[in-house]
């Protein structure tokens, strides 16, 4: 296995600048193994080209290895066979797991299609920048620990446009808005059943007022003609005593039928007045009945209004995730891409190429153009374009002595 860590060295033959290194356990027997060296370091050519010798590499084998480095000062290792592809960039990042990236001093990436992107908030200690199986963790200290997360690390995403479509986040301003039509919407139906509720209580009691009298009317009548039957009855039933024995039963005929007449009028007075209290009383009640009843359901019609407004707002604003996300993974298809444009060949002053890269379903196109401005500088310009309508530019010069 080959890996570049952004250490160059110069072939006085060719001068043109390398990128050469063997990992330790590629043969442990030789000598030639090269240390970890810093951009701008000299490394002796006829050490190279012995190196080259002694382990059967021709020039254009060097020169495909030197070809696979993505960017100057980047660490990369080219995978075998069965390994996870991942991608990590800065001094001590690490990426585990197939499409997982990590960018960022200390970034951890760790499971399929993660991403980390920042750096430590701090020299000694946890607080790094990781995203486990499927998480995104964006900006230092970000920290995503399920799948389908992403995570800015308790910071506040602020610039956005008011949401219009079914699928565009909302705002606080919104939220807001909808909070006070919901107050305004609930203080109408309130007001609405008050001043529904008072003509109805008002024709409830006259209604329960109206029953009341007629009732006792009806009683009254049904006393007076009970009063007037029991006379009837008790002066012929007086009549016949008299008529039998006048003389003997007058006092004691007459001292019953009084009293005959005063039971049987106490107790059709009380059947009446028992009678009206109760249905009185049944009226009142089936009026609050039904003025509570209404009350409550217009009340609960508002608060379902309302919750209904509240969730579909929310959903606008996981449509609104879900698109910025489609716009990072475009990004990093584009830096891909960019990063893939190959030097110029040995001896030419000027060249152009193209490459392609496509991440997560998102595609991007880079082309770059190469000025040799002298024999040993030069100059690149680099261009790129996404799926998702995004548009790069970068510019680079490169010096040797």
């Amino acid at each position: 296995m080959y890996a570049s860590f952004g250490i160059y060295g110069f072939f006085d033959l060719f001068q043109i600048s390398r990128i050469f290194l063997l990992l330790p356990d590629l043969n442990p027997a030789s000598d030639c193994r090269i240390s970890y060296l810093h951009a701008g370091v000299y490394i002796d050519s006829m050490r190279e080209k012995d190196c080259m010798f002694r382990l059967k590499r021709t020039l254009p084998q060097v020169t495909v290895i030197t070809l696979a480095s993505m960017l100057l000062f980047c660490q990369q290792a080219g995978a075998e066979q069965g390994e996870p592809r991942s991608t990590q960039l800065g001094h001590e990042a690490e990426a585990i797991g197939d499409g997982a990236v990590a960018i960022g001093w200390g970034a951890n990436a760790r499971g399929k299609d993660s991403i980390a992107i920042g750096s430590k908030v701090q020299i000694i200690g946890p607080a790094t920048t990781f995203a486990s199986e499927g998480g995104i963790a964006i900006g230092a200290g970000s920290q995503s620990h399920r799948a389908g997360d992403v995570n800015f690390g308790s910071r506040t995403l602020s610039g956005l446009r008011d949401g219009i479509g079914d699928d565009e986040a909302v705002t606080m301003r919104q939220m807001k808005a909808a909070r006070a039509y919901t107050d305004t919407v609930k203080n109408d139906l309130i007001k609405m059943v008050d001043q529904a509720g008072s003509p109805v209580l008002a024709q409830a009691k006259a209604y329960s007022d109206l029953s009341r009298n007629q009732a006792i009317a009806a009683a009254n009548a049904y006393s007076d003609a009970v009063k007037n039957e029991t006379i009837i009855q008790g002066k012929k039933h007086v009549e016949q005593i008299i008529a039998a024995g006048r003389a003997q039963h007058d006092t004691k005929l007459l001292s019953q039928a009084k009293s005959y007449s005063e039971r049987q009028n106490q107790a059709t007075l009380e059947n009446a007045n028992a009678y009206s209290e109760k249905v009185g009383r049944e009226v009142l009640s089936s009026a609050n009945a039904f003025t509570e009843f209404r009350s409550r359901q217009a009340q609960d019609n508002a608060v379902t209004l309302s919750r209904q407004y509240t969730d579909r707002r929310v959903g606008q604003l996981e449509s609104q995730i879900k698109k910025f996300r489609r716009r990072a993974n475009a990004g990093i298809s584009g830096a891909m891409a960019m990063t893939t444009l190959t030097p110029p060949p040995a001896n030419a002053n000027a060249s152009f190429g193209m490459a392609m890269a496509t991440y997560r379903n998102q595609v991007a196109l880079a082309s770059g153009v190469t000025f040799r401005t002298g024999k040993n500088s030069n100059l690149r310009l680099n261009t790129s374009w996404d799926s998702a309508g995004g548009i790069g530019a970068a510019a680079g010069f490169n010096v040797a002595w």
